[in-house]
């Protein structure tokens, strides 16, 4: 389908554009937990196919993009590649600065869970969900879709009166995975 269609979304504005609501259609066809995101620019244009963090999709996005044309001026990424951690993170209006993210590794002893504990200054309760989301746009960003999946199984957000323990820079978090 995307043969048919690249040429319309070198120039696409919006989603609810037809082409764009085709593609999105098929895919969920496969499976309705399955989105894209691309970008276009002159120097080449990107598409990729992610999972939205669940691991269980990982094989079904990496079959599709083993199968996705070969097209000039496409490259094709299955799962969000790992690009650094953004200066701003913004989700349905809320923006939230990186640099005001720290955050806590949270190991559960009894569980073998590793958890993620975003520490934000001034959470307003009405946002949060979306503050929260913002955040977790960021981590895919900062530590590519795969990794943030199989490094954390879970994360939470509190406030720096709530924080408890150690904690160090959001953006720092890929060294800190390191380790």
């Amino acid at each position: 389908v995307f043969t048919d269609h690249h040429v319309a979304f070198e120039t696409m504005e919006s989603a609810d554009e037809p082409d764009y609501v085709l593609l999105l259609e098929r895919l969920h066809e496969l499976s309705p937990d399955i989105y894209f995101e691309f970008m276009t620019s002159p120097e080449g244009n990107e598409f990729v196919i992610t999972a939205d963090g669940e691991q269980s999709l990982f094989p079904l996005v990496e079959e599709i993009i083993a199968a996705a044309p070969k097209l000039d001026n496409w490259s094709f990424f299955a799962l969000k590649p790992q690009f650094g951690f953004p200066e701003l993170s913004e989700w349905e209006g809320v923006r939230m600065r990186i640099a005001n993210v720290r955050c806590i590794l949270l190991e559960c002893m009894d569980t073998d869970e590793l958890g993620l504990r975003l520490i934000v200054p001034h959470i307003d309760p009405a946002t949060e969900d979306s503050l929260h989301n913002a955040l977790l746009r960021a981590i895919d960003h900062g530590l590519g879709e795969r990794r943030f999946a199989e490094s954390f199984d879970f994360t939470e957000l509190v406030n720096p009166a709530a924080a408890g323990g150690e904690s160090f820079p959001l953006a720092r978090l890929d060294a800190e995975l390191s380790r």
